[in-house]
């Protein structure tokens, strides 16, 4: 029947048609709608934004903002894992963050980025310390504004920010 065949079906293979070939699976790297269309199937951002416009948590469960605006700690979902298995904590997160800052097209990451504090200073390795993007135990991560950002949450939801794992990046 119809309803019968409208029910999700767990496991199996899903078949994808693009139009062109995707040139990059990093999510830095998107330039081609086949790219995001692809990213957004293999890897999560930690906040999501449905077709009306609404934010929700994604890979975190809640997130707490300072009375300023300025600092906010995103609490991770617990038992959540990559595709190979490892468990996704803190570290991994504030890596994809770094790396973004780092790695990314200016362009596309300072929009997103541009307003953590001392995002203009940070360059280089990602796995060097950065104030404006901690790890605070397994599973929290603390990020601090320049000044308050009423579209942070929206940024966060970016395909470019897709959380990896920090072994093994791309």
């Amino acid at each position: 029947t119809l309803f019968a065949a409208s029910l999700p079906k767990y496991g199996g293979t899903l078949h994808l048609s693009l139009l062109t070939d995707p040139t990059s699976l990093d999510p830095l790297k998107i330039l081609l709608p086949a790219d995001r269309q692809i990213c957004r199937l293999l890897y999560d951002p930690l906040i999501v934004k449905d077709h009306e416009g609404n934010i929700s948590p994604h890979l975190v469960q809640s997130w707490e903002t300072s009375p300023d605006g300025l600092v906010w700690t995103f609490t991770l979902r617990e038992g959540l894992t990559f595709h190979n298995g490892e468990q996704i904590t803190s570290k991994d997160v504030v890596y994809t963050l770094k790396r973004a800052l780092t790695q990314g097209p200016a362009s596309k990451i300072r929009p997103l980025l541009g307003q953590v504090a001392g995002s203009e200073r940070f360059s280089g390795d990602p796995a060097r310390e950065f104030p404006g993007i901690i790890s605070v135990g397994e599973t929290a991560i603390q990020i601090t504004l320049k000044q308050r950002d009423y579209s942070f949450l929206e940024k966060l939801s970016s395909p470019y920010l897709a959380i990896l794992p920090a072994a093994g990046v791309i």
